[in-house]
């Protein structure tokens, strides 16, 4: 079977990639100035204690546990890592509209679901590359009964749960 990058398979990589990382300049400045805000000696660097702070300001009541992680284990975390973190637990659920709408690409028929071997040829040759565990543990999870078709809006639930 030969596969072309079609126009529509490019933007299907394109959206991808983008709706895993999109993050406007306002929200940007919101999220700098809870971190100034919060960051009490003005180090650089929020503590766990004012991370709880500024997450709670932002709306997200995270465990003891989530804080850590989002510090790296550590007792702190620094605007880079703050910015990257929340990227990564914002971005992915207000991009699940424009990621359906990159998966029906897939389907030959541009209907709402995807087969699984293309979907599986793609995620590993295009754009984020995913290596075969995480393809069949996304499979697994979006595709429990083995039908071999997966529902564009099930997957992309799946791809941008935090």
């Amino acid at each position: 079977m030969l596969y072309l990058l079609t126009d529509d398979l490019k933007n299907f990589v394109v959206v991808f990639s983008v709706a895993m990382s999109k993050v406007d300049e306002e929200t940007l400045e919101e999220w700098k100035e809870v971190f100034q805000q919060f960051d009490a000696n003005n180090d650089g660097q929020l503590t766990l204690a004012e991370l709880r702070l500024a997450m709670l300001d932002l709306g997200k009541d995270l465990t003891q546990s989530e804080l850590q992680s989002m510090c790296g284990g550590g007792a702190s975390i620094a605007w880079p890592q703050f910015q990257s973190q929340l990227t990564t637990r914002t971005s992915h659920k207000a991009n699940q509209a424009e990621l359906v709408q990159a998966l029906r690409v897939l389907s030959k028929t541009g209907a709402s679901h995807v087969d699984v071997s293309e979907l599986r040829f793609n995620m590993t040759n295009l754009g984020e590359k995913l290596d075969d565990d995480e393809i069949n543990l996304m499979v697994l999870e979006a595709d429990p009964n083995d039908t071999g078709v997966i529902d564009a809006n099930t997957l992309a639930s799946i791809m941008t749960a935090e």
